[in-house]
């Protein structure tokens, strides 16, 4: 049996579109669209002379104004506010929680609405929060507990679309809350998030999870994701785990790699090991070759190198390996600096040289200087 389409209603349906665009349609316009209308008034047409139509682009108008624009905007903007307005920016904010200058203009537009249309307003998801925009997410938290709601449930209530940023942000902030067997039977959203969370959704979120769920319970998924995270980020810090937390986490994600590149060589594999909560990635080159980034330095090392390694700053290393992976050199090469740019280890963390290039020695006494300089950034 043949599938029935149905060509002339799908063509009635794009051309309605088009003729009547709905509250959807204009929300999810790009800035293109409110290009033309920018220009006209900086040709000189006022805010308060822009048609219904262009004026529902006033979301994505905000985007292009400078400041002294987006003020005229704000001061025009309550002569012009329409229920209409409050549909297309709650669609909007959903897709740009973090547009302060559409949040803006939305908050205006919730504090008309509560004023003139309350019994609309009281049924949307901001009429049971109320404002300021930032406690929302919690709010929608608490509101989820009280009704005894998931959040799936709560979104097709509230119609807040699932394929938006502040969905994600709704799911972030619910897993702060949750107790051990919700953050357990989520780990797979939770893997998710932790790869695409803003900072300041994310910390509590983990904190809420190891306060939890002891470190021998952790999923590889968790630990592979947090690791992942932690290598995007300029400083351990920032994610908000203990440095015992992130020693384990990075110490078993990169063990066995790192004892396959050291073999028996016990020494290396020590100091490594024992710092690994400082490294952010391991990256094997070929012929022997491996690179681990500690963030202010990229040790190179190899295989065949049993009591030494280099250690490079991010942009020299950079040049060096576009250098060897662009020229025809052998696999067991690895570029030349000359010996006047290396300096050791113990001239760096006595103050003495702060070069570009330094050598780690993994013998005796080197080792203690070589541990020093790659557990710490102050070098």
């Amino acid at each position: 049996m043949l599938d029935f389409v149905p060509v002339q209603l799908n063509e009635i349906k794009l051309q309605l579109e088009v003729d009547f665009p709905m509250p959807y349609d204009f929300a999810l316009k790009k800035e293109d669209s409110a290009v033309e209308i920018i220009d006209r008034i900086r040709s000189g047409t006022d805010f308060l002379d822009l048609s219904t139509t262009d004026f529902n682009y006033v979301f994505q108008l905000t985007n292009l104004c400078t400041e002294e624009e987006f003020d005229q905007l704000k001061m025009n903007f309550p002569y012009r506010i329409t229920s209409n307005l409050f549909d297309i920016g709650w669609i909007y904010c959903q897709y740009n929680p973090d547009n302060k200058r559409a949040v803006d203009l939305f908050t205006i537009v919730c504090a008309w609405m509560k004023d003139n249309k309350r019994d609309d307003f009281n049924d949307t998801l901001i009429g049971h929060t109320d404002l300021p925009w930032e406690d929302i997410f919690i709010r929608s938290v608490e509101i989820m507990r009280i009704q005894n709601l998931s959040v799936d449930d709560f979104c097709r209530k509230f119609h807040v679309f699932p394929d938006t940023t502040f969905y994600q942000h709704l799911n972030i902030v619910y897993l702060s809350r949750c107790d051990k067997d919700e953050l357990l039977k989520n780990e797979a959203l939770l893997a998710q998030l932790i790869s695409t969370s803003k900072l300041e959704y994310l910390r509590p979120t983990l904190k809420n999870y190891t306060a939890q769920v002891h470190y021998d319970e952790m999923s590889q998924l968790i630990s592979d994701a947090i690791s992942h995270r932690l290598s995007q980020e300029r400083g351990d810090e920032s994610i908000g785990l203990s440095p015992t937390m992130l020693q384990r986490i990075r110490q078993q994600r990169f063990h066995s790699v790192l004892e396959d590149c050291t073999i028996s060589n016990q020494s290396k594999l020590n100091v490594y090991n024992a710092i690994a909560g400082r490294i952010k990635n391991v990256e094997l080159l070929t012929g022997g070759y491996y690179a681990i980034d500690f963030g202010a330095y990229i040790v190179v090392d190899s295989v065949d190198w049993s009591s030494h390694a280099y250690a490079y700053v991010p942009l020299v290393y950079s040049e060096l390996l576009g250098e060897w992976q662009n020229a025809d050199y052998p696999d067991h090469y690895w570029p030349a600096i000359s010996e006047e740019f290396i300096s050791k280890a113990r001239d760096v963390v006595l103050g003495i040289k702060k070069p570009d290039v330094i050598k780690l020695g993994f013998t005796d006494f080197d080792i203690l200087y070589t541990n020093d300089l790659l557990a710490f950034s102050r070098y």
